[in-house]
């Protein structure tokens, strides 16, 4: 019973992590134009720079969100090794 209920917590998770993902990307991606946009003098170009930089974090830090999770459950599922016993009777 116990890996069904893993199994069901790694799904909401996932959903969890999907949905923030749709939900908070358009917002950071808007702050980052926003921010790219912005008239700053001789800052401008470093953060013209990092841009690309901070949304590849982004992308990458939900990526690691749903990946760390997934690589945990199926090392827990396979965790056990096999019992090759026989019953002799």
């Amino acid at each position: 019973m116990r890996i069904i209920m893993a199994g069901v917590i790694l799904i909401v998770y996932m959903f969890i992590i999907v949905v923030g993902y749709f939900v908070v990307s358009p917002i950071y991606s808007e702050f980052m134009d926003v921010m790219e946009g912005m008239d700053a003098g001789e800052a401008s170009d470093e953060i013209a720079q990092h841009a690309s930089t901070y949304r590849s974090f982004f992308d990458w830090a939900f990526a690691l969100m749903a990946v760390i999770p997934s690589i945990w459950f199926i090392v827990w599922v396979f965790r056990r090794e096999p019992d090759w016993r026989y019953r002799g009777y």
